[in-house]
């Protein structure tokens, strides 16, 4: 089973960060390299970061001056050891088997990009979104991949798919025009 690098960008996420981090740390996909980029949060969510990366040799984490989501992404990517990534914002958390589900459909369809079902919940937890597992090759897909690593919500949110780190190739003339 390769290594798939989760990264998770964490700015004053205390509230949510400890439910985030556990839902990754227990996926049944085991084969994990756990990339916390903390974006200059000024919470506890550093701390909090720190035991859990004292209990999970999986867990890395990387402190930085706050340069907003776009670069935390891309220093996550350069960073990671794998040859697929994958984010989790940190008010987030994914289902136990996602990774494994995703990995599953990479294999099998030989996908460079597997989508995940996701689901969004209101305050009462009334599901009001619902996506189904898809795959994608790189004419399908990358030119909306750069975009989508500034945080927009659209149909390529990048937050939700398990990707092939070589599309990510361009990462230094990127660096150069942000």
């Amino acid at each position: 089973m390769e290594k798939i690098t989760v990264i998770v960008p964490v700015y004053n996420a205390e509230k949510y960060l400890r439910r985030c981090i556990e839902s990754i740390m227990n996926q049944t996909y085991k084969n994990l390299e756990i990339l916390v980029i903390i974006d200059g949060a000024t919470d506890s969510s550093a701390f909090i970061m720190e035991e859990y990366e004292k209990e999970d040799s999986r867990i890395r984490i990387i402190q930085r001056e706050n340069k907003g989501i776009f670069y935390t992404r891309i220093e996550g990517i350069k960073k990671a050891t794998s040859d697929y990534i994958y984010f989790v914002d940190a008010d987030d958390w994914i289902e136990q088997n996602a990774i494994e589900t995703m990995y599953q459909y990479q294999e099998k369809y030989h996908a460079n990009i597997v989508r995940c079902k996701n689901y969004y919940k209101d305050e009462n937890e009334k599901i009001i979104k619902d996506h189904k597992v898809q795959y994608f090759e790189k004419k399908e897909f990358c030119n909306q991949i750069y975009t989508n690593l500034f945080g927009s919500y659209d149909f390529a949110t990048i937050w939700n798919q398990l990707i092939d780190k070589r599309y990510f190739s361009e990462l230094e003339k990127m660096d150069r025009c942000h």
